[in-house]
């Protein structure tokens, strides 16, 4: 799923609703591995590394420590492969992509902080996510809050999962 506002006004309100977290949104990922459990919650501090040009995990006293919250639940896997969907609670910069690297279960295709070898082994060479749901709670005095209790999903991407035969 893709948003897009047609007008300024309406763009900046947007922004301050994902600010607030009134814009829910799920994801879908190609990871490597089968996290354990099947469903459950990443509770681990990021911080930006500048120096390096990523984010990476902290611990809580690290100075510029955000929190974050990523739940997820295995949809399907097949060998060494699983398709999450995903629910980041908080929303920071690839935060996603950094807490599944971090339980050892890096999305397919993420050279950054994920297994770049693999990726290459599998021929893939852009990120296997996509948001496929999208949910609105709109304050009543919002220009848009005719988008209240919007609920726009796509079915849960199986990414071709039953493709890959290789062993890693």
């Amino acid at each position: 799923l893709v948003l897009f506002a047609k007008e300024q006004a309406a763009l900046a309100e947007l922004t301050k609703a994902f600010k607030q977290g009134l814009v829910h949104r799920q994801y879908a990922c190609l990871a490597r591995g089968l996290p354990s459990p099947r469903l459950g919650e990443i509770t681990l501090p990021i911080v930006r590394d500048a120096k390096n040009a990523i984010i990476r995990v902290c611990t809580p006293s690290t100075r510029g420590a955000l929190s974050a919250v990523t739940r997820y639940r295995v949809a399907t896997s097949i060998g060494r492969l699983s398709v999450l969907e995903v629910n980041p609670v908080t929303a920071r910069p690839h935060q996603i992509r950094v807490h599944l690297a971090a339980i050892g279960h890096p999305v397919i295709g993420d050279d950054k902080y994920g297994d770049r070898v693999l990726n290459r082994k599998l021929d893939i060479r852009r990120e296997q996510i996509v948001a496929n749901t999208m949910g609105f709670e709109m304050p009543a005095k919002s220009p848009l809050s005719y988008l209240s209790g919007v609920n726009i999903s796509i079915p849960t991407p199986d990414f071709h999962i039953r493709k890959f035969r290789i062993r890693f």
